[in-house]
Formats: structure tokens, C-alpha cells, sequence
């Protein structure tokens, strides 16, 4: 077996969302487009559109009661690879708001949204980061960085 070299970590995360109101409805569709614009490459002009710009990158945090949650492993920063959208999870079922024509968040708007996110990291990952998010959920996780890096050091536990 020969090893050639380390491969970005992809990840995906998958939602349902079931919409209760216009205002939730709206807010849902609004949250996808902004997910379909950032990932999405940028076109340059100048350059006669030969040269594309990368997607946003994403910086993601697990949280938990208003906190970092310390038992989900960190993720680099990512870019969001693709985006699949089910409007029928459950089979096709949308809003009726009797004598009303399809209307943005209401009447033919669907009852529940699968959304999965494809993610993937853009830095690969080394026995130094593991060591210091070791040391980080150790000491806590609002330890800076560089705090975070000299802990990791002084920890004998790695050694």
C-alpha cells in the first residue's frame, strides 16, 4: 500500500424544514438562495469572463446553549460544494389558502424542505491540529490560538 497524499475532509449536513407561517416560509426560501449565491464561483468582467473568483468560504461552529460545543470535532474552514434541495421529502403537499393563486410563502408553497449541504474543508488537516483542539477542549474552548498552542506544548499528556 503506498500512500500518495492526505485528502481534504468533505462533510454533509441535512436538514428538514417544515415552515409554520408566510414569514417562516419566506425566511426559509430567502436562507436557500443565499446558500445557492455563496456557493456559487463569481465571473470576472475584466477578464472577458475567462477567470472565475471561488465560492464564499464558511466558517462553521457547532453551538450549544449560546456556547462552542466542546464534544463536536472543529471544522476548517470549508466551501460549500453543492446544494440539494428536496421539495418533497414526504411526497408533494403544499399550503391551500382557499381562492388564492400561488403567492411567495403561501398558497402552493411546500409543506416540508430536505436541504443538504456538501461541504469541503480547504485545509487538510495534521497531527498538529488534532493535538491542539485536543489541548483547546482540555483547557476550554475559549482559549485563544496561540494560548491554545503553547498549552498543547506544555502538555505532557502528547509527549
Amino acid at each position: 500500500l503506498l500512500y500518495s497524499s492526505p485528502a481534504f475532509r468533505t462533510f454533509r449536513l441535512d436538514f428538514v424544514l417544515y415552515p409554520r407561517s408566510q414569514k417562516e416560509a419566506q425566511e426559509v426560501m430567502s436562507m436557500i438562495n443565499r446558500l445557492k449565491f455563496h456557493q456559487a464561483p463569481e465571473v470576472r468582467r475584466e477578464f472577458n469572463g475567462f477567470f472565475l473568483v471561488p465560492p464564499s468560504e464558511f466558517d462553521i461552529k457547532f453551538m450549544y446553549n449560546g456556547k462552542e460545543n466542546p464534544n463536536i470535532p472543529r471544522i476548517s474552514t470549508c466551501v460549500l460544494q453543492s446544494i440539494d434541495v428536496d421539495y418533497a421529502p414526504n411526497g408533494f403537499s403544499a399550503y391551500e389558502v382557499p381562492g388564492e393563486s400561488a403567492s411567495a410563502g403561501r398558497t402552493g408553497m411546500p409543506v416540508a424542505i430536505r436541504l443538504s449541504l456538501n461541504f469541503k474543508e480547504t485545509e487538510i488537516l495534521t497531527k498538529a491540529n488534532y493535538k491542539v483542539q485536543s489541548t483547546a477542549s482540555k483547557y476550554g474552548t475559549n482559549v485563544g490560538s496561540q494560548q491554545t498552542a503553547m498549552l498543547a506544548e506544555q502538555d505532557k499528556g502528547f509527549n
